[in-house]
């Protein structure tokens, strides 16, 4: 019976070797299967990393893109206002200079308005006293008549 425990044992040994062996290769297969698995996620890993850094290099060169574009739009900002309060300060400047050129103008038209209104009070009190040179003078003649009439016709 020993012989036959011993094959017995040695061919239990064997299926069990056996089947261990049919595990460990198809554990070999799976780890295999799972390293080629593996080694396709990191090369997709890999492209996504490569990916995500051209992604970032992109996003810094907008970035500075951007702050270039804040610094001109700045630049163009102060510009603009410098340029407004130009404007504004000539526009101040011929506003100013016209209200002068306008008064100037209305100077010199008083000025001659004045001395032919004075002419005309000139010429007026001038008529005036001749009217009234002529109407005393009328009033004298008249005044004569009467003393001539009344002289020659006594009051009856």
């Amino acid at each position: 019976m020993d012989q036959e425990l011993k094959s017995y044992l040695d061919a239990l040994q064997q299926r069990i070797f056996d089947r261990i062996d049919e595990r460990f290769t198809t554990l070999n297969d799976r780890i295999s299967t799972l390293d080629s698995r593996i080694s396709t996620l990191e090369g997709r890993f890999t492209n996504l990393d490569d990916r995500i850094s051209k992604l970032d290099e992109r996003i810094s060169t907008l970035d500075e893109r951007i702050s270039t574009l804040d610094e001109r739009i700045s630049m163009l900002d102060e510009r603009i206002s410098t340029l407004e309060q130009s404007i504004l300060e000539r526009t101040q400047e011929m506003v100013r200079d016209a209200q002068t050129e306008i008064l100037r103008a209305f100077e010199r038209y008083q000025n001659g308005v004045q001395i032919r209104l004075r002419s005309l009070e000139a010429e007026t009190s001038n008529l005036k006293t001749a009217q009234e040179m002529r109407l005393a003078n009328h009033e004298e003649r008249i005044a004569a008549l009467e003393a001539a009439i009344l002289r020659r016709h006594p009051a009856a």
